[in-house]
């Protein structure tokens, strides 16, 4: 077969170099089990409830600030090659623009009222 070249520029960044090498170089097929043991996807689950887990998590993410989650995504992202003072300003940055938001306001009223947080966006 052809030699995965796409997938090095993803793979490398998570699993173990020595993992990929062979993953790569001896191009076998591995279990949903490996794949999640050597961190190249986050969870396995049976068929029966992939569906139920996939709910699961759309309502944990629907659950958060879309503006904080929005702002962690690119971060997350952007910072992830960075060099680590690099990444440390970065973020710092990236926290002062999030603490200007009216969710992380209200996530704080609600944490200390016991309440869910009514997220605006902004």
């Amino acid at each position: 077969g052809a030699f995965p070249f796409m997938i090095m520029a993803l793979i490398y960044r998570n699993v173990p170099r020595k993992k990929v090498n062979e993953l790569l170089l001896l191009g076998e097929q591995i279990s949903a089990e490996e794949a999640e043991r050597i961190g190249i996807v986050n969870r396995v689950v049976p068929a029966a409830q992939f569906d139920a887990a996939v709910a699961e998590w759309a309502q944990q993410l629907a659950s958060k600030s879309p503006v904080i989650m929005k702002l962690g995504k690119d971060a997350i992202f952007r910072q992830q090659d960075m060099a680590f003072a690099d990444a440390l300003e970065y973020l710092r940055s990236q926290l002062t623009l999030a603490l200007s938001t009216e969710d992380i306001e209200e996530g704080i009223r609600a944490f200390f009222d016991k309440r869910e947080p009514q997220w605006k966006g902004r």
